[in-house]
């Protein structure tokens, strides 16, 4: 891989005090964005071998009308973004029934899904009749993850979480090919509508995992079942649902609950909310920060006038070595403590590809 001619991320690992190599990672904005904007492009693909049939067991509802062999390609929540291959699925909103629209939507989309339609639907094309078009979205989202037997990473937080997942998956892309969120669809609907766009050729994944009440995070935790967990930080986002902040953290928390076995937790230790469960957990879980207490710990932070700089400290039982990372503080603006996190997490995924 070519060194980025501007600016760059250094990682100088040093086992034993002794230089035991270098590995470059470009880090300029133009760099970053042409990664970026690479691995997005490479993620806009048709969902293969899915039929109308695939759809009713994955949901378990009926068919209405319609040939069960009928091919699905991707599926569609706006009507007026249909296309032929699509299934079509109305939700139910706060204002506004996307029943409505299922007319104008199969006019160009192949299959629909239905809450509403009881009986014999007199149409060429598929209605699959659901109890709920939500759940339905969800359950699709969930029989496409279980296709690729690939490790999931799951990033959750209150602040942070679009960050650290571009970041993971820029550190996974440079051994593996990497799929990730896009945007931020992060929701009980963004989270099975990306999953719909996983394709062939991927072998790792970076889900982003938003939640607002209280229960989602179980419902998505059984959709992604990640092989990693990441919580960036508590917050008081959606406490209006949650209540306390004691609350938002335990539900985000549930992000684990449908964890591989061995699975790993990573948690921010500079959050004192998190830091003090970190005993509680059944699973294996490790902390990152600048903490003196934080398993991978960022140390001796200094500024520069186009970089921050610092040693990641290592604890010899997880890699027993050290890095010094080169931050171009130009390319994005974030808080000191999202940079910190964002750098550290290059180096977990050296440690998750030695435990997986």
């Amino acid at each position: 891989m070519g060194i980025c001619t501007q600016e760059y991320w250094k990682f100088a690992y040093i086992c034993d005090k002794m230089d035991a190599g270098f590995f470059y990672w470009p880090a300029c904005s133009a760099c970053f964005y042409m990664k970026y904007e690479t691995v997005l492009e490479r993620q806009i693909g048709e969902m293969k071998n899915i039929t109308v049939k695939d759809i009713v067991n994955a949901t378990g509802g009926f068919l209405l009308c319609g040939d069960e062999d009928t091919p699905i390609t991707g599926l569609c929540i706006d009507s007026r973004k249909a296309q032929a291959g699509d299934l079509f699925i109305p939700l139910l909103g706060n204002k506004v029934d996307g029943h409505r629209f299922i007319e104008p939507a199969m006019e160009r989309a192949s299959a629909t899904l239905t809450s509403e339609h009881d009986n014999v639907v007199i149409s060429e094309k598929p209605f699959i009749r659901v109890d709920d078009t939500m759940k339905a979205l969800q359950a699709i989202g969930k029989d496409i993850r279980g296709r690729y037997d690939i490790p999931y990473i799951g990033v959750t937080g209150s602040v942070g979480k679009t960050t650290t997942r571009e970041m993971i998956a820029a550190a996974v892309g440079t051994g593996r090919h990497c799929f990730q969120t896009n945007g931020n669809e992060n929701s009980q609907i963004g989270v099975p509508m990306t999953l719909s766009r996983m394709t062939d050729g991927y072998d790792a994944a970076v889900i982003e995992m938003g939640i607002s009440e209280p229960g989602q995070m179980e419902i998505l935790s059984d959709i992604v079942r990640p092989s990693i967990c990441v919580v960036t930080m508590i917050g008081v986002a959606h406490i209006e649902f949650m209540k306390t902040q004691e609350n938002i953290r335990d539900e985000k928390l549930s992000i684990v609950n449908h964890m591989k076995e061995n699975g790993l937790l990573l948690l921010n230790g500079d959050d004192p909310l998190l830091r003090e469960i970190k005993d509680d957990m059944s699973c294996q879980t490790l902390t990152f920060g600048i903490d003196e207490v934080c398993d991978f710990q960022g140390s001796d932070v200094q500024g520069g006038e186009r970089c921050t700089t610092h040693i990641l400290v290592v604890p010899k039982e997880h890699i027993g070595s050290a890095a010094e990372l080169m931050y171009n503080a130009e390319s994005r603006v974030w808080s000191s403590t999202v940079r910190i996190m964002a750098r550290q997490f290059m180096l977990l995924w050296m440690y998750w590809e030695n435990i997986m």
